[in-house]
């Protein structure tokens, strides 16, 4: 289980990383959570650090049963 997969923003910073990304037309970010999720057996699970981010996905209004995907 990846808990941080960007090592809490200390990774985005790694010159190999902004390149392949930069080749891919992508941010680091991207391109380190995809390569997290599209790894077998393994979820991600980033995290808001920002109060922003938390409004932008506002929790129900009701009860209801977790989406399967």
């Amino acid at each position: 289980m990846a808990y941080s997969p960007i090592e809490q923003g200390r990774l985005l910073n790694h010159p190999v990383l902004q390149r392949v990304a930069a080749s891919h037309g992508v941010t680091p970010t991207q391109l380190a959570i995809a390569w997290v999720i599209q790894l077998d057996g393994v979820n991600a699970i980033p995290k808001a650090s920002t109060q922003e981010h938390t409004h932008a996905f506002p929790p129900p209004t009701a009860k209801r049963p977790l989406e399967m995907l």
